[in-house]
């Protein structure tokens, strides 16, 4: 996406220069007049190590804001980017929200315009090759369950961006000490939202990796380790001609360019993920048969997470695309009975879930949500209906005709940006 500089018809976004006092970092931006701050606190004083991490989480933080303001364009001319880090910036900006772009109806809804520039400055430490002990952002969903639960003989670093009830359970079960960094958004963005400010989906996980890489290099860590697997790099719908992402921050295509920005400002941590070369059938044989422990304590539901309390659930609501994913995932690893005590409800045999699955099954309909591929639900659809436990549940029933062959994203080693303690550590847990 090159620079934009003119644009009629387009608000202006300006990314201000971040300010710290000790551990907390405001970030500032101003648009339509108002001034937003995004705070965070982190685990240590910020200093000169992680200045180009922070400039690269402030650009990348701004989508909260600019989407109220699209179609907008994203200026900060006193942050400096690499080439890298441009690039990076533009696919959060672009690929990034084209969710946003499909649902709000808004075509580029944020374009980055001028910034400062910074010199490239190679990472001394190879990337792949560092010693030290492993971070990992965990947020009680399953797949940060598998890789914590994978990584402890590295004796890894848990982190949770919020600090989520359901972090603090998995932190506690594995016997670490959870690690958090606060984070809050402006209150005017919310102000705005709820006035009718155009609103949707960001790539939130790309602000999770940056500020899990800032504490990464505070703490002495010399990589965070994601739970992003091979499937987030597949688009959950083709809409118009165009691919639309909803996990595109999740993807391998944005892990790479987020590789190159942290190595082209000589960051001291990378950012890599153990999960890439696993498809969803196998996280979930693995966490079924090898994470019991923590069976009761995760959570993936959508809800649990919401900000308006009156919709927000403790554990599963058993009733949003994320339950249904989880429970079509696991039913094939897993018996009737131990499903149920986990989610509480036996969303298989509900009449009244029949359609909400079937739109796992469907191309057109996928939902915009972290869930697994059509092909893998209609795997997962075909096991549970040669399942003598599961074949007469009345949502296996009713999709058995829907059903398809056993599938398996191809597969590929681990790549050597990921350190070789990870790889083989992942390899020995899935083997």
């Amino acid at each position: 996406m090159p620079t934009v500089t003119n644009t009629p018809g387009r608000a202006r976004l300006v990314v201000e220069r971040w300010r710290a006092r000790g551990a907390e970092v405001d970030l500032l931006c101003t648009a339509g007049g108002r001034t937003f701050r995004e705070s965070f606190r982190f685990p240590d004083e910020v200093g000169e190590p992680v200045v180009a991490v922070l400039d690269l989480l402030a650009m990348v933080a701004a989508v909260s804001y600019a989407k109220a303001f699209a179609p907008c364009i994203v200026e900060a001319p006193d942050i400096a980017l690499t080439s890298e880090g441009r690039a990076l910036v533009e696919s959060a900006f672009g690929e990034g929200m084209a969710e946003f772009a499909h649902t709000s109806g808004i075509v580029d809804p944020i374009v980055l315009g001028g910034t400062a520039h910074r010199p490239g400055a190679r990472s001394a430490i190879p990337v792949g090759e560092s010693p030290g002990r492993p971070l990992i952002p965990v947020g009680g969903g399953r797949d940060s369950c598998v890789v914590a639960t994978a990584l402890r003989p590295l004796d890894p670093i848990l982190l949770s961006v919020g600090g989520s009830d359901a972090a603090r359970r998995v932190a506690s079960t594995l016997g670490s000490n959870l690690v958090v960094v606060d984070r809050a958004i402006d209150p005017g963005i919310l102000e705005l939202n709820a006035a009718g400010a155009p609103n949707g989906h960001i790539p939130i996980t790309a602000i999770t990796m940056l500020a899990s890489t800032v504490s990464a290099i505070l703490l002495g860590s010399p990589v965070v380790v994601m739970a992003n697997e091979a499937s987030a790099s597949i688009p959950t719908r083709t809409v118009g001609g165009r691919t639309i992402n909803h996990q595109h921050s999740k993807s391998h295509a944005f892990e790479m360019l987020l590789v190159a920005a942290l190595h082209g400002i000589g960051s001291s941590a990378a950012c890599v993920s153990a999960l890439r070369d696993r498809s969803d059938a196998e996280i979930a044989r693995v966490f079924a048969a090898r994470c019991a422990p923590l069976h009761p304590e995760f959570v993936s539901c959508n809800r649990v997470g919401v900000r308006d309390g009156s919709r927000r659930s403790v554990r599963w609501c058993g009733d949003c695309a994320k339950c249904r994913s989880i429970t079509l995932s696991l039913a094939p690893h897993m018996a009737p009975a131990a499903l149920t005590a986990i989610l509480g409800v036996d969303m298989l045999d509900d009449a009244s879930q029949v359609g909400g699955f079937a739109d796992l099954l469907d191309d057109e309909r996928r939902p915009f949500e972290c869930v697994q591929t059509v092909e893998e639900a209609r795997a997962a659809i075909g096991t549970l209906t040669a399942s003598a436990s599961w074949s007469n549940h009345e949502v296996v029933r009713r999709l058995a005709h829907l059903a398809g062959p056993a599938h398996r994203v191809s597969q590929g080693a681990l790549g050597d940006h990921v350190p070789s303690a990870v790889r083989e550590a992942m390899g020995g847990f899935f083997a």
